[in-house]
């Protein structure tokens, strides 16, 4: 009988419709992910229901008494056991064409690897230098992620922009620390420290030997528990961009096709709405 390794995908948004659209929309051109097997996690589903995706699978705080974490592990158990989990944002897009599938069959029977990155690649500096990195295939390399703990970009072995983990890894991080996890930026603190004091043979990571092939656009916030840079104007704040939506903008995320850039994150530089 076949195994179906197919990577399932959990999305974190909130606030912002117009930008998970862009994501999902990406998300299901590029990439062999289908709707049944997405997670979304949202806090509210009032502005979600102009979405065009209906057929994924929305998992909303306020059903779990607004506490994230209980919601986290709703979604985590919804996931075949089985099958690796690839994490998304709603501030991210995909770029360009890849079979997520086949990539993390390459690598799910190297017990040096713990995961496989989508957002990091040749193009994304500064990066290692080429002699840190094994070859694995014409597509993939890995690298010793505890060499650059710190790093940017490189040193975070676990992130929830566009990478794809064992369910069992997911759930051991999340175990590890419940009570610290109270949205996706804790969860992702709590995954780097976890995955930095293992002692075990997975100490790599794999990604693209090619460009990357998603990118930030970190024009808006929606947490203020972690003050990261944001890029964008006015013409981005979260509530005008949901009245947009409402009267049927779209962000123009097909203008992004082939983007080549030094960092994972692009601000408002290919920003468009239609």
């Amino acid at each position: 009988m076949m195994i179906n390794n197919k990577p399932q995908c959990i999305v974190f948004s909130k606030d912002r419709p117009m930008q998970l659209q862009a994501y999902l929309d990406s998300l299901f051109w590029y990439t062999d992910i289908t709707q049944e097997d997405t997670y979304v996690i949202v806090d509210q589903l009032k502005w979600y229901t102009y979405l065009q995706n209906q057929d994924v699978n929305f998992v909303c705080e306020a059903y779990f008494d607004s506490s994230f974490i209980h919601t986290l592990m709703h979604a985590v158990e919804s996931c075949d056991t089985s099958r690796p989990i690839l994490f998304g944002c709603d501030d991210v897009v995909f770029t360009n064409f890849v079979n997520i599938t086949s990539l993390y069959s390459c690598i799910e029977d190297d017990d040096t690897v713990a995961g496989l990155s989508l957002r990091l690649g040749r193009n994304i500096y500064p990066r290692p230098e080429n002699h840190q990195f094994t070859r694995l295939t014409p597509f993939l390399q890995k690298w010793h992620y505890k060499n650059y703990l710190g790093c940017r970009h490189w040193g975070w072995p676990f992130e929830l922009m566009a990478s794809v983990y064992p369910r069992e890894l997911v759930y051991k991080i999340i175990e590890s620390e419940p009570d610290k996890i109270r949205n996706p930026n804790y969860l992702e603190g709590v995954g780097v420290e976890y995955m930095a004091r293992q002692n075990t043979t997975q100490s790599q990571l794999a990604c693209l030997c090619f460009d990357s092939c998603v990118v930030g656009m970190d024009v808006n916030r929606v947490q203020d528990t972690h003050p990261n840079r944001t890029n964008g104007t006015e013409q981005q704040d979260v509530d005008y961009l949901k009245t947009q939506f409402s009267l049927g903008k779209r962000l123009n995320w097909k203008k992004l096709f082939g983007v080549r850039t030094n960092d994972v994150f692009v601000g408002d530089r290919y920003w468009e709405l239609i």
